[in-house]
C-alpha cells in the first residue's frame, strides 16, 4: 500500500537492517515535547533506580548526586552547595 509507514521497516537501520532502539524512534517521529518529556523520564528512573545516585533533598534544588564508594562518611555535598547525609538526607550542619 503506497504513503503507509511500515513502522518495522522505518525502525530498521539503513546500514545493517538491526532495529534501532525506542530513542531513535522517538527521535524521528516525536513531536519536540514528547522527545523532552521521555529524556526528563528516562533521567528520573536512572537517578531513583541506581542505589549509588539520589536526588538532592534541597528544596528547589534539581540536581542529583552520586555517593563515591569508598568514601570516608556519608556526608555528601551537591552542587547547589547543600550538604546532606547520604543514609538520612539530613542537613549537615
Amino acid at each position: 500500500m503506497e504513503g503507509v509507514l511500515n513502522l518495522v521497516d522505518l525502525a530498521r537501520s539503513e546500514q545493517d537492517s538491526k532495529p534501532r532502539n525506542l530513542d531513535d524512534m522517538l527521535n524521528l517521529l516525536a513531536p519536540k515535547e514528547d522527545k523532552r518529556k521521555n529524556s526528563q523520564y528516562l533521567l528520573r528512573s536512572y537517578i531513583e533506580d541506581n542505589r549509588k545516585t539520589k536526588w538532592c533533598p534541597a528544596p528547589g534544588c534539581e540536581y542529583a548526586v552520586e555517593y563515591a564508594v569508598g568514601s570516608e562518611g556519608y556526608d555528601v555535598s551537591c552542587l547547589c552547595s547543600f550538604n546532606f547525609c547520604w543514609n538520612r538526607k539530613l542537613t549537615v550542619q
